[in-house]
């Protein structure tokens, strides 16, 4: 189904529809037994939603409230008091410094140097194509 007929089709169940779009839609609710189906299955939901009511008991955002200011605020742990962060980002640090090294590493034994140009592979591009070569669009 196209996203626009799809589009049509559910701001139709809230009248938002202008008159042209309402035609546009009629026309492919014809043709299209589909878009018909899905018309009459969200035209069902709409009506069981519609029935739904939500309440909640009394006093319940006071109970919510008690419990965020209660007890369970002092077992947050500031990040910046626990250890456990400051050992995770040494972890995540040496890693990506080892990946470095055995990146440039490996560009050495395999080019027998090092240098900008080799490390961004434009070695062999020569100072004219260079800018040719900094615009190309992929």
């Amino acid at each position: 189904m196209n996203e626009h007929l799809q589009d049509l089709l559910n701001r139709s169940l809230h009248g938002e529809l202008s008159g042209p779009e309402q035609k546009q839609l009629t026309e492919a609710l014809k043709n299209d037994p589909g878009l018909r189906q899905e018309q009459q299955h969200l035209q069902e939901l709409s009506t069981l939603l519609k029935d739904q009511s939500h309440s909640f008991a009394p006093g319940f955002a006071d109970r919510v409230m008690d419990r965020i200011d209660g007890g369970k605020a002092s077992k947050i742990v500031p990040i910046h008091n626990s250890q456990k962060w400051g050992r995770a980002f040494l972890k995540v640090a040496l890693s990506g410094a080892a990946a470095v090294l055995i990146f440039i590493l490996g560009v050495y034994f395999t080019e027998g140097a090092l240098s900008l140009d080799i490390l961004m592979g434009t070695e062999s591009i020569n100072g004219e194509h260079w800018t040719t070569y900094m615009l190309y669009d992929v």
